[in-house]
């Protein structure tokens, strides 16, 4: 890389590393009882909270678009995050203000955030360095992207005006085109390097973010006693979130086929002798974008395919606040609930404002996010409530209320100018007395909007997903089963089945769902050939993400598990020896990293 494209790069990362040390102290806030108090998780605070501040501001005319506006809102961040962490500690440990700014300075934790400080930016360096052997803006949507973004710069105030539409605004989710405007005037650079830097920016918090998740992850399960399997965790979750694909790729090992004439592997298979010398003819027919219009008439994304095509759409843009909203209901369901009563309380509250804000501008960045993060959430409080004693239906539904409340009062200002293209939840292959006809909030087209995906594709796209996950629910159904047999026989043991492990079964249905979903009901927009293709593109694209942070900590569960229990010794004046149970897992080492291939 050319010195002058180093030192663009380090500019650019000036910038984002001024929002993320802003935004640490709400973050710190927000995940308190994290490994590394969310270090990864500021910037993507900082980009959420900056952006929109400076959009309202400019949309209510207070204050034009300018940096005067950015300042402010960093300034503001800074100020709340500050007060509401030194009220925190003030009240759980009562220190001194003095007394706290020393003791965080000589924290082994400012290591730590270092070393990860690196770690972002070496992966920074790293996709800028990629993407400087082809950095030109132009096909698929680039285009479209960059114009969004030039206008938004164009605007003093909001809403921008679309580039096409004269005398009309943007009718599109723009807010992550927004913070690449907001980034792009705070660094001072311009649109046409900023534009590549920020594909790079996300694929660098990703691979961040979803390491954070990993580690987090496996250090609760854990109990923090084994850092090679966290981190070995960490790593495997950033590479499968960021670097994995699907078992498209099997056709590599083929003939292979050409645009949609899509036919059966089995089908186009080499004699086993000649496979060997036959890879690199499949190589050089294989085409890597198939892999995600595999199913005929639809789109099946993932966040590396993206990173290659290096369209910076409304759901690249997403990611950063989708892996956000992931790790504070990790911080919600999980570590909050090993915390104390006051610290539990109190955190509830501002992570329940605060999600609700996410979904907001989840909303605003990729339409469909903000629905499915919202979704996710009341099903993750309705199968774990019972743990944080809340016991009643009314205390869950006050809470999804309230967050759904502050998400409305976040996006309104986007709302009032938007028009969305969904006109309604149509029925897939729907009955032929219904068709041409709609029953409530369902749509009924004609029966020819009946598109039904072959089972081994389907599986070929979800199948390694689905085995990970059904392992980690057979070892569940295993635990429980040996459970009650040892209750029964009154010897006394702990489960190993961790609250983790059953946020991560949740994850795994919920994502499961979500992938189910396009085969009965599409959100009729404006294609008519392929007219499932973004409902299943939307809900797929998050599928993967949660699929994947479930994979990982299942294959380290594989890998470094030994036993499903531990005996606990009853609390008996003169216990008598007894046997050590332990059940061992199948040896599943033999694993499939063959698989990995993107």
């Amino acid at each position: 890389m050319p010195s002058q494209d180093f030192f663009i790069v380090l500019r650019w990362w000036g910038s984002l590393f001024l929002v993320g040390a802003v935004a640490y102290p709400l973050t710190k806030r927000l995940f308190a009882e994290w490994f590394d108090h969310g270090y990864f998780f500021s910037k993507a605070v900082g980009f959420a909270v900056v952006t929109w501040i400076v959009f309202v501001l400019s949309t209510i005319r207070l204050l034009p678009f300018t940096n005067t506006a950015i300042g402010f809102s960093l300034f503001t961040l800074f100020i709340v995050g500050v007060v509401l962490q030194i009220k925190a500690t003030t009240q759980n440990v009562n220190l001194k203000v003095g007394s706290l700014i020393r003791s965080g300075m000589t924290d082994r934790r400012w290591v730590l955030i270092f070393v990860e400080e690196l770690f972002f930016f070496f992966a920074l360096l790293l996709w800028s360095w990629v993407k400087a052997h082809e950095p030109s803006i132009r096909g698929l949507e680039k285009f479209m992207d960059y114009g969004f973004m030039q206008s938004i710069l164009n605007s003093s105030y909001f809403p921008p005006a679309d580039m096409w539409y004269a005398g009309y605004p943007i009718n599109y989710y723009y807010f992550g085109h927004m913070v690449v405007a907001v980034l792009t005037k705070l660094s001072g650079l311009d649109l046409a390097y900023t534009f590549n830097l920020m594909l790079a920016t996300i694929f660098a918090m990703t691979l961040t973010m979803s390491f954070s998740i990993g580690v987090q992850l496996s250090a609760i399960s854990y109990q923090r006693s084994a850092k090679l399997k966290a981190l070995f965790s960490g790593i495997l979750t950033a590479l499968l979130v960021t670097l994995a694909g699907n078992l498209q790729t099997i056709y590599v090992f083929t003939r292979g086929y050409t645009g949609e004439n899509v036919r059966p592997f089995w089908e186009l298979t080499w004699p086993l002798v000649e496979l060997w010398k036959r890879i690199p003819e499949g190589m050089q027919t294989y085409w890597y974008a198939n892999a995600t219009r595999f199913i005929p008439f639809t789109i099946h994304e993932f966040p590396s395919y993206s990173f290659v095509v290096s369209d910076i759409h409304g759901h690249v843009l997403s990611l950063p606040f989708v892996l956000l909203a992931i790790g504070m209901l990790i911080q919600l369901s999980v570590v909050s609930y090993q915390s104390s009563a006051w610290r539990k309380a109190e955190s509830w509250k501002l992570m329940t404002i605060f999600y609700g804000f996410l979904v907001g501008i989840l909303l605003m960045t990729n339409a469909l996010d903000g629905p499915i993060y919202f979704g996710l959430l009341a099903v993750v409080l309705g199968v774990q409530g019972a743990k944080w004693k809340v016991q009643s239906w009314k205390t869950w539904g006050i809470t999804i209320s309230i967050v759904l409340i502050i998400a409305g009062i976040t996006s309104l200002p986007f709302l009032v100018h938007f028009k969305s293209f969904v006109t309604g939840l149509a029925v897939n292959c729907p009955p032929k007395f219904f068709a041409n006809s709609h029953f409530g909030p369902l749509l009924f087209e004609g029966v020819e909007k009946c598109q039904i995906s072959p089972l081994w594709m389907w599986l070929l796209l979800w199948g390694f997903f689905l085995y990970c996950g059904g392992w980690l629910i057979m070892r569940n159904a295993q635990c429980q089963m040996i459970h009650a047999k040892l209750w029964y026989k009154k010897i006394l043991v702990s489960i190993e089945l961790t609250q983790t492990e059953k946020l991560l079964i949740v994850f795994f249905f919920f994502s499961l769902a979500l992938v189910i979903f396009p085969e009965f009901f599409y959100f009729k927009d404006i294609y008519p050939a392929h007219f499932r293709s973004n409902t299943m593109f939307k809900l797929g694209y998050q599928a993967f993400v949660l699929f994947s942070i479930v994979s990982g900590y299942t294959i380290m569960s594989m890998i470094f598990r030994s036993s499903f229990f531990k005996e606990e010794k009853p609390q008996t004046p003169n216990p008598k020896p007894q046997t050590n149970f332990k059940f061992k897992i199948l040896n599943t080492k033999r694993l499939f990293f063959l698989f990995f291939l993107p």
